[in-house]
């Protein structure tokens, strides 16, 4: 093996990296344990995953962008 085989970085496809918060998917669960302390919700679910998701998570093969 090379030394330039080793330094390549292994080609992933590209996901869309948009925020679950920002996903058409996603449904934001409100109950008060959820909460932020701006009383913002902070987990919501995704038909694709079987238990919530984090707001904050990147990188679902999944996401969709919201249409206004």
């Amino acid at each position: 093996m090379t030394m330039a085989k080793r330094n390549q970085k292994l080609q992933q496809p590209e996901l869309n990296v948009g925020l679950c918060r920002d996903c058409a998917l996603v449904t934001y669960v409100t109950r008060w344990e959820t909460l932020s302390l701006k009383r913002e919700p902070t987990l919501g679910t995704c038909p694709h995953q079987e238990v919530k998701v984090l707001l904050s998570q990147r990188g679902c093969p999944h996401w969709k962008e919201k249409t206004v």
